[in-house]
């Protein structure tokens, strides 16, 4: 693959042979204009899926975890939201992340609904409570 720089949250579910750790990365449709030099960007649109209920304590420190530092072209986060009856939807907002609220339950229907929505050729899922550390991966 070429010198492209990714950021996925460590998830015991998953692994990369082809990295040897352990991360959550769904590659949507091929990536064109990809360069050998680590320095340039991506060249992709990236949504980060973040399923949340009730993390108003941990989301803003969450969606800070990725920094949009020109590593890739576009960056965004979509919130899908099962009726958080706290203030996590509006933290999320407040730090620019798209929000949708999903009435049907559960962890998997989230990423699901993420999945559909999310307008990237890169989608990136991560925890809402920042449970496993971001991290930098060359690829």
């Amino acid at each position: 693959m070429h010198g492209i720089t990714v950021f996925a949250a460590q998830h015991p579910h998953f692994k990369s042979t082809t990295l040897g750790q352990q991360f959550v990365l769904f590659k949507t449709k091929p990536l064109v204009g990809a360069s050998d030099n680590m320095a340039e960007s991506l060249p992709a649109h990236v949504t980060v899926v973040i399923p949340t209920r009730n993390e108003e304590a941990a989301i803003v420190d969450t969606i800070r975890s990725i920094p949009n530092d020109g590593w890739c072209d576009k960056l965004d986060f979509l919130i899908i939201d099962g009726n958080s009856t706290d203030r996590t939807r509006e933290l999320a907002e407040s730090e620019g992340a798209k929000v949708y609220l999903e009435p049907r339950k559960g962890y998997g229907r989230a990423y699901k609904t993420g999945f559909a929505m999310a307008p990237g050729e890169i989608i990136v899922t991560m925890d809402a409570d920042c449970t496993y550390p971001v991290k930098r991966y060359p690829i």
